[in-house]
């Protein structure tokens, strides 16, 4: 294991520049994605991040790594109960009930 291997280290990085560019490892899929959302499984359950003008620059499911550019307005880990794939929802439904 080399020693900048995080993947295999268990260390998960999340690196977020000028709210412009983000990186991230660990993710295991991609479940959605437009250019005001991403929601993604990663190692540390199913994360959504929410923007303007989302673009996925790479996308390495191998290797776990993601590289997203636009506006990132936020981030939010989903409870496994609320998940939207497991209750076939949409995030904004859930909003609404």
């Amino acid at each position: 294991m080399e020693n900048g291997d995080t993947r295999a280290s268990g260390n998960k990085v999340l690196v977020i520049t000028d709210r412009k560019l983000m990186t991230l490892n660990g993710v295991e899929d991609v479940i959605s994605f437009d250019d005001a959302g991403i929601t993604m499984k990663t190692t540390l359950g199913t994360l959504s991040v929410d923007g303007n003008d989302l673009h996925i620059l790479k996308l390495n499911l191998d290797g776990g790594e993601i590289a997203i550019e636009g506006t990132v307005n936020g981030l939010y880990y989903i409870a496994e109960a609320d998940s939207f794939t497991a209750k076939g929802e949409g995030r904004f439904k859930r909003f609404f009930r």
